[in-house]
């Protein structure tokens, strides 16, 4: 007769993390795929995406204008 290994408690912490942190990147992976899939969700993304691309160019912009000359009047 063997003896049988058995499993010590890191082998089953270590299992037990493995298997939440699986089952998380499917549930996110689902979530993922139904909001790309959904039309608005993009449409809304996209709208956001483009606002902060506008407001970092206004904001370059602003920075290069020539301000140590003073506004004009």
């Amino acid at each position: 007769m063997g003896d049988t290994p058995t499993p010590s408690v890191l082998d089953t912490l270590i299992s037990s993390v493995t298997t939440i942190i699986g089952s998380f990147l499917d549930w996110f992976s689902e979530v993922a795929t139904s909001l790309i899939a959904n039309p608005m969700i993009a449409l809304m993304f996209g709208l956001g995406i483009a606002l902060l691309m506008y407001k970092l160019v206004v904001r370059l912009v602003g920075k290069a204008s020539f301000r140590k000359s003073g506004r004009r009047r």
